[in-house]
């Protein structure tokens, strides 16, 4: 007798395959691991979801900033991409395989820009990496790059109209109707246009957000880490928020290395910037170590600020970590106990009663300065009269760093102040004869 699967079964595996295909087709590609501001993500029906931090990104989806928003998003192959402020990113499409042919990295950016340093897919078939552009198609070879459309508005700030093309380390080469062009390390490029070859450039305008090399304490030229860069450009543009941002750095597991290097480009005091770090959950060894070596005159202050936040369990390693960076025992010590004493109970911390004689004279004291003060206060102006309208309102005390940033931040209209400024833009590009291939050297901003 033969068995014929009925028509309710039919349908219960219909259904079955059809939720282990949608399963299969909402695997998540990557994660947001650091987000500020307003970010959006909109799949391909058409749905737009807030993104948050450790939010899972879809293939087939575009990712939209606001004003002030930013996101890093990890893939699977270990590839990083920052997407900044006002920018539209769609993963076209992201696939992973055991064989290099069937590997594909597909992205296209509509506007704004990008900084990106690739993972595993591209490294064994460049054809399976490409960003496609409005002004043509990128492919690499294994690198560090970075990118921004210059549309009508970045225009009016000052800008060329086109794409703006940087590299790190590696090389990228763009592709479009006027030709293709190899861009280097160190060399940047613009395209006007889908018909117009790229051309080598020596500097890209400073109204346009862009990585460029910058000089540290011992005035050597180097280039931001791209976890650095992004911690970077949100405090820049958010500035009273730096101290939150800089915890939202160590909740996103950055390299603790590179947290630290972005509170002293920033230009926060090690004491001051120790502790939201800490309270993120950066490696206390690591983070003392690296403010200890840097700053031995504030070696103490350090250990106490690092101390005061730090939780019963991490005192051992921050004892380490200041020694490690070259902190004395003694000074050490010294540290711990100072931190000790100043989280004493309030009531400890009161000086104590005077005696009860010193206690009379100063009542006695007391009360005929408040007969002399009685006779002085007759011919003085009713305090009614001069705490009225006139009186200036009491001034918010909230520290401001310490409010954090709001997942709209970016949608205010006009900007807040103490917001990013506009430097004075650079002269217009000059285009280089076509067919340059040598480039100009990245110099600092």
């Amino acid at each position: 007798m033969s068995y014929r699967p009925t028509g309710i079964l039919l349908l219960l595996l219909s259904t079955l395959l059809l939720l282990a295909s949608a399963s299969a087709w909402s695997k998540p590609v990557g994660e947001a691991v650091f987000v500020l501001g307003k970010v959006r993500v909109i799949d391909k029906n058409g749905t737009i979801k807030k993104v948050r931090r450790g939010d899972n990104i879809e293939n087939e989806v575009t990712i939209t900033t606001g004003k002030r928003g930013q996101i890093q998003i990890r893939l699977l192959d270990n590839s990083i991409i920052n997407i900044r402020p006002e920018s539209e990113f769609k993963i076209q499409n992201f696939k992973q395989s055991s064989n290099a042919t069937n590997e594909q990295a597909f992205y296209e950016l509509a506007k704004g820009g990008f900084r990106a340093v690739t993972g595993t897919i591209g490294k064994k078939n460049k054809k399976s990496y490409r960003v496609k552009t409005p002004t043509g198609t990128l492919g690499i070879r294994g690198t560090d790059y970075n990118m921004t459309f210059c549309d009508q508005a970045c225009s009016d700030k000052g800008g060329q109209a086109g794409l703006y093309l940087g590299v790190v380390s590696g090389s990228v080469e763009l592709k479009n109707k006027g030709g293709s062009k190899i861009i280097g390390a160190r060399q940047l490029a613009h395209t006007k246009s889908e018909d117009s070859r790229a051309i080598n450039i020596k500097n890209v305008p400073t109204s346009i957000d862009f990585t460029r090399p910058r000089k540290d304490k011992s005035g050597k030229t180097r280039f931001l880490q791209i976890d650095e860069e992004i911690v970077v450009d949100a405090a820049t543009q958010n500035p009273k928020s730096a101290k939150t941002i800089l915890k939202k750095a160590a909740q996103a597991n950055f390299n603790a290395k590179d947290i630290v290097n972005a509170a002293e480009e920033l230009g926060l005091k090690p004491e001051s910037a120790i502790v939201p770090i800490l309270s993120g959950g950066a490696d206390p060894r690591a983070v003392v170590r690296m403010y200890v070596e840097a700053y031995p005159e504030k070696g103490q202050d350090i250990v106490i600020a690092a101390m005061s936040r730090g939780a019963p369990s991490q005192i051992d390693d921050i004892r380490q970590g200041a020694k490690d960076g070259g902190l004395k025992t003694r000074d050490i010590d010294v540290a711990e106990s100072i931190k000790n004493m100043t989280t004493l109970p309030e009531y400890l911390k009161e000086p104590p009663p005077a005696e009860e004689e010193s206690s009379n004279q100063q009542q006695s004291a007391d009360e005929e300065n408040k007969v002399e003060s009685e006779k002085q206060s007759i011919d003085a102006p009713d305090e009614a009269e001069t705490s009225g309208e006139d009186k200036a309102p009491e001034e918010d005390k909230r520290d401001d760093d310490e409010i954090p940033l709001d997942d709209d931040v970016g949608d205010r209209g006009g900007d807040e102040e103490g917001g990013r400024q506009d430097e004075g833009d650079e002269p217009p590009l000059e285009d280089t004869p076509p067919d340059e291939d040598a480039g100009e050297p990245l110099s600092p901003a």
